[in-house]
């Protein structure tokens, strides 16, 4: 009997999983699109110009603070074994960090506040359209280039959406998985070298997004402040050292020649 009613559960689940998965990455989508925007435009929204600059700045810098807590704490091993002890979840762990990282970004854009009473430059783009073309396929060509290295990423896995797909797939198709399968069946199988430095490179064009929040001709105080703040971040949180360039130099090396070994193995087949 039961038998019979698991094709129509797996089916519920499986369509379940995918909408939950489609509208997360539609939220992601959605942030990211905002945050270009919110980077790359030549325009100040003077909005609540009543408050004072110091309340401003605290503000801008309590949403960073926010921010920046949600991003690097929901990363850490203690709250992934929370989850995993309180709620049961393992495997849509990276799902779910996904999802509140993008409602938190596109909660700070919303909700940001600018201060153009200071800053280092202001330069009106408005009447210079040689100015404003510059800057603007400055940060057209820029975001191409930041497309092109998400591309060339495993998106899936780095929205989370891989992780879910493979386990709901495993659970109905394998009647035993390993602990280590569920927990991360897309990176299970990278040594703890390879994992470590996977881990500090898991934000793509970090350097082209840094280099389009400082060249801008409009650098207001809470620019300077969100740039000082993403260059600080980017450098601690990403930073990568002579050990992990050493380690993917070697990783690579060795990945090439095992390469060019198996198609040397191809030729030597169809020639024979």
């Amino acid at each position: 009997m039961l038998s019979f009613f698991k094709p129509g559960v797996f089916w519920l689940l499986k369509n379940a999983h995918y909408v939950c998965c489609i509208c997360i990455v539609v939220a992601a989508v959605t942030s990211v699109g905002n945050f270009q925007v919110f980077i790359s435009k030549q325009t100040l929204n003077n909005r609540d110009q009543e408050s004072s600059v110091l309340v401003r700045f605290l503000w801008d810098a309590a949403l960073l603070l926010g921010f920046m807590g949600q991003h690097t704490l929901m990363a850490t091993l203690w709250v992934k074994n929370k989850l995993a002890s309180w709620l049961g979840i393992t495997v849509s762990q990276r799902l779910l960090y996904t999802a509140a990282s993008s409602f938190t970004l596109l909660f700070c854009i919303l909700r940001w506040h600018v201060i153009p009473e200071a800053g280092l430059w202001v330069i009106d783009t408005s009447e210079r359209w040689l100015l404003w073309l510059m800057f603007l396929l400055l940060h057209v060509v820029a975001w191409f280039l930041w497309t092109l290295q998400v591309l060339l990423m495993d998106v899936g896995e780095m929205l989370g959406v891989s992780q879910c797909s493979m386990s709901c797939y495993r659970s109905f198709t394998r009647s035993v998985t390993t602990t280590r399968a569920r927990l991360s069946p897309c990176r299970a199988r990278f040594s703890p070298q390879l994992q470590d430095l996977y881990s500090r490179l898991r934000h793509p064009g970090t350097l082209l997004v840094t280099l389009l929040l400082w060249v801008h001709p409009l650098m207001t105080l809470d620019r300077v402040l969100l740039a000082c703040w993403f260059s600080c971040y980017m450098v601690y949180r990403h930073g990568t050292t002579h050990t992990h360039y050493a380690f993917a130099e070697s990783y690579f090396k060795r990945s090439f020649v095992k390469k060019q070994a198996a198609s040397s193995v191809e030729c030597d087949f169809v020639e024979d």
